[in-house]
C-alpha cells in the first residue's frame, strides 16, 4: 500500500488560510483519485484546514511544536521536514504501508502511482524523473521530460522500511533536518549510496504548481524582487517565461481527469470542484 505524507503549513505562516485550505483540498482530490484503493493519506498540520467534503483515506496528524511565525525559505523547508519525519514515522503504524510518498500541499499527482506501487511492492521506489509544471488559471502546462525531481519537493516513492532506517540514521548522526533538503534532493543520493537505489518512474508522476501565492520558492515576484537590478539575470529570467510559454501544452481534459487538476481561482463565485465517489460530501 502507497501512504502518502502531506506536510501543511500553520496558519500563522500563510497569507492567506483559504488560499492554503483551497490548495490542500485540491491537492487531497488529486490523491484521492487513485484508480486502486490500495492508498491512505496522512497530513501532518499544526492546524486544520477549512475543507468542503470529508476524506475517508485521509488522517490528520496534529503537531504541537512551534511553528515559525513567519516563513522564509529556511523555516519554512525545516518546518516542512520536520513534519514529513513525524508522518514518515507514523506511517509505520500503517499496516501494511510498502511505500511512501512525499507530496506537497498544493501539488496534484497521477491517479495511477497507487496502482503502479501495487504491482511492484518488492522496488525500492521511484524517483519522479517527469513530470508538469503548472500555474493556477493557465489552459496551457509545461511537461518536463527530465530534471522533475531537482525543481519539485513531490518526487520521491521510497519503500517503507528504507524510509524508516534513513530516519533512524539521521537521528543517530544529530543531523539537522532541512539543511540539505534530506527529503527531497537527497533521498535518491542517499538511496543511491545504500545500494537501494531508486528507479526513474516510467510516466509523468505530479504537477508542480507555481506562482500560487503560498509557494515557498519560485515566486515570480519574490525572483523579480532579488533581481530587478541585475540586467543579465533579468534577460533570462523573461527568456526562460518565453520558452515555458512557448513549450507549454494544452491542458487537455484527459490531464484534468489524471491529475484532478483545476483551477483554484474559480472556487471563489461557485462550487468548481469535481464530485468523486471516492470523496465523500
Amino acid at each position: 500500500m502507497l501512504v502518502f505524507v502531506i506536510p501543511l503549513k500553520s496558519r500563522v505562516a500563510s497569507k492567506s488560510w483559504e488560499t492554503v485550505s483551497n490548495l490542500l483540498e485540491r491537492t487531497l482530490q488529486s490523491v484521492c483519485n487513485q484508480t486502486s484503493p490500495d492508498f491512505q493519506v496522512i497530513v501532518v498540520c499544526h492546524d486544520r484546514p477549512n475543507l468542503q467534503h470529508n476524506y475517508p483515506k485521509v488522517e490528520f496528524l496534529d503537531v504541537n511544536f512551534t511553528p515559525p511565525s513567519r516563513l522564509t525559505p529556511s523555516s519554512g523547508m525545516a518546518d516542512q521536514e520536520r513534519k514529513l519525519r513525524i508522518g514518515a514515522d507514523h506511517a509505520s503504524t500503517i499496516a501494511p504501508a510498502s511505500h511512501l510518498m512525499f507530496v506537497d500541499a498544493d501539488d496534484c499527482v497521477s491517479s495511477n502511482l497507487a496502482e503502479f506501487v501495487k504491482q511492484h511492492q518488492h522496488c525500492h521506489g521511484w524517483f519522479l524523473d517527469q513530470g508538469y509544471e503548472y500555474q493556477d488559471g493557465n489552459p496551457r502546462l509545461k511537461h518536463r521530460k527530465q530534471g522533475f525531481s531537482k525543481i519539485c519537493g513531490t518526487s520521491n516513492i521510497v519503500r517503507a522500511d528504507l524510509i524508516h532506517q534513513y530516519i533512524e540514521d539521521l537521528q543517530l548522526l544529530e543531523t539537522r533536518f532541512a539543511e540539505k533538503r534530506l527529503f527531497h534532493t537527497e533521498i535518491a543520493k542517499a538511496m543511491q549510496a545504500r545500494a537501494t537505489p531508486l528507479s526513474p518512474l516510467p510516466f509523468p508522476g505530479a504537477v508542480y504548481i507555481t506562482d500560487n501565492s503560498e509557494n515557498l520558492e519560485n515566486q515570480s515576484t519574490l525572483v523579480l524582487q532579488q533581481i530587478r537590478s541585475q540586467p543579465v539575470k533579468l534577460t533570462k529570467f523573461y527568456a526562460m517565461k518565453l520558452y515555458k510559454r512557448l513549450a507549454a501544452q494544452p491542458l487537455t481534459h484527459a490531464l484534468q481527469q489524471e491529475f484532478k487538476l483545476y483551477s483554484i481561482a474559480a472556487i471563489g463565485s461557485a462550487q468548481r470542484i469535481t464530485t468523486d465517489p471516492r470523496v465523500q460530501q
